[in-house]
C-alpha cells in the first residue's frame, strides 16, 4: 500500500454488471435477520464478472439476487470511524480471539445516513448488529450522552458488560461498496478502493493521508443464514479460500504499527505488508 489518492478503478465494469439487476431498498434490506455468518475473501477485480453473472439468474424459488439502491445509487461510499480505549482493548479482544467481542464504530455514507453500530460475535462465530441512526449533525469524532446510554443498554443487554471508559475514534476506513441481497436474506458485498487512516477524518483534500489499497482488488464478504452456504462455495472457486481480515485490524496494523501478524497474509495479499512492516506491526501495539 501506497499513501495516494483513492483511485476510482473498476467502477464502470461493475457498474455496467449490476445494471439490470433489480432494486432493494433499504428499508427492505434493514427488514433481514442481522443473525449471519460471514466469510471475507480478497477478489481480484477482474474475476467480478462471472461471480456477479453467476448471480443473475432467478432462482429455484422464483426469487433472484437483486441490488441495493439508496438515493438512485448502486455503488456507495461508506465512511467508517472506529472507536476504543487507549490501550486499544476491543482491538485486543479481537487478537486474542475472544469469544465474545465487539466493535463499535460510526459509519457515514454518501447519502447523508450516519449510523452508531456495535458489531458482536458470539456463539459458533455468528455476527450479530446493534444500529441506531445519530442525530443530524452529529460529530464523528465524539459520542453524545444519548450514544453512551444507548450503548451501555446494549452492552449490557447482549454481553453483560459496561461500556468502556474514555472511548476515542483510533482508526478510519474508506471504501466504495456494493450490496446484493438474495433469498433468506442472504447477501454479497462487494468493497472497492479500500484505504485506511489514523484517528481523526482528514481534512477536505488530504487523501494523501490516507493508505490505500491495490486498486485491482477487490474486499468480497458473502452472509449468509447457514455456514459454507452455496455462496460461499462460489467463491472459494476464484479465491481458493476465505480471508482472515478484519478491516478494523487492517487499519490499526497499517497506521499503528500494532500486532497484525494473524491478518499478515491478508495484508499480504492487499499490498500492505511492506507498509505494515515499516509501520512495526508484529510488535505489541
Amino acid at each position: 500500500m501506497t499513501r495516494r489518492a483513492v483511485p476510482e478503478a473498476g467502477e464502470a465494469p461493475l457498474h455496467a454488471l449490476i445494471s439490470d439487476f433489480a432494486p432493494a431498498t433499504l428499508d427492505a434490506c434493514s427488514a433481514l435477520p442481522v443473525g449471519r455468518f460471514d466469510r471475507k475473501f480478497v477478489v481480484p477485480v477482474r474475476a467480478l464478472g462471472p461471480l456477479v453473472e453467476s448471480l443473475r439468474a432467478v432462482g429455484p424459488a422464483g426469487q433472484g439476487w437483486r441490488v441495493l439502491e439508496v438515493a438512485q445509487r448502486r455503488l456507495v461510499q461508506y465512511r467508517t470511524a472506529y472507536f476504543d480505549t487507549p490501550c486499544l482493548q476491543l482491538y485486543r479482544d479481537h487478537l486474542q480471539g475472544r469469544r465474545q467481542r465487539y466493535k463499535i464504530r460510526t459509519r457515514q455514507y454518501c447519502t447523508g445516513a450516519h449510523m452508531l453500530e456495535v458489531k458482536l460475535k458470539g456463539a459458533r462465530g455468528r455476527t450479530e448488529k446493534l444500529r441506531r441512526a445519530r442525530a443530524e449533525g452529529a460529530g464523528g469524532l465524539r459520542l453524545d450522552a444519548a450514544e453512551h446510554g444507548w450503548l451501555r443498554d446494549g452492552l449490557r443487554a447482549q454481553l453483560g458488560r459496561s461500556v468502556p471508559d474514555a472511548l476515542a475514534v483510533t482508526a478510519q476506513t474508506f471504501y466504495r461498496r456494493v450490496c446484493l441481497v438474495g433469498a433468506e436474506g442472504a447477501r454479497l458485498t462487494i468493497d472497492l478502493d479500500f484505504a485506511v487512516s489514523r484517528g481523526a477524518y482528514p481534512q477536505a483534500g488530504t487523501d494523501a493521508a490516507r493508505v490505500a489499497a491495490d486498486p485491482e482488488l477487490a474486499i468480497i464478504e458473502c452472509k449468509s443464514a447457514q455456514m459454507n452456504s452455496e455462496l460461499e462455495r462460489r467463491l472459494r472457486r476464484i479465491a481458493r479460500r476465505p480471508e482472515r481480515l478484519s478491516k478494523y485490524a487492517v487499519a490499526l496494523a497499517l497506521t499503528h504499527g500494532v500486532r497484525g501478524n494473524p491478518w499478515i497474509p491478508a495484508l499480504r495479499r492487499l499490498g500492505g505488508a511492506a507498509h505494515a512492516h515499516r509501520s512495526g506491526a508484529g510488535a505489541d501495539g
